[in-house]
């Protein structure tokens, strides 16, 4: 949007990336620290390749979900700020149905008044 630097949107993309990032980070640590806690899995090769699909997908599932709440969440949280912080540049939110995403909003410039 025009006269900002960060927009609201762009904080609540780095806001949703980090939130998401750093719960799958912490999520593959205790991955890797499960087996220096005695927790051990034997299995044939085909039970290795499906638990690392189903892992996979699951991750990816929750990356999905996990950044797309967080993006509305912020996102709404930074719009408010906006509004409060510069009432002469409020910035309409816009659902956007042309991607089927959770956080596919967009920002217009707000319609002058006709006063």
């Amino acid at each position: 949007m025009t006269g900002w630097a960060y927009t609201p949107e762009d904080a609540a993309k780095d806001g949703a990336f980090g939130l998401t990032g750093a719960t799958l980070l912490v999520c593959g640590f205790i991955g890797q620290w499960l087996p220096d806690v005695g927790v051990k899995m034997h299995g044939s090769h085909y039970a290795t390749y499906a638990a690392t699909a189903i892992a996979f997908t699951s991750a990816w599932v929750y990356a999905y979900v996990a950044y797309g709440i967080s993006f509305i969440v912020l996102f709404k949280r930074r719009m408010r700020r906006a509004k409060a912080d510069h009432p002469d540049m409020t910035p309409v939110e816009q659902w956007s149905p042309r991607l089927p995403r959770f956080w596919n909003f967009s920002l217009t410039r707000a319609k002058p008044s006709a006063t």
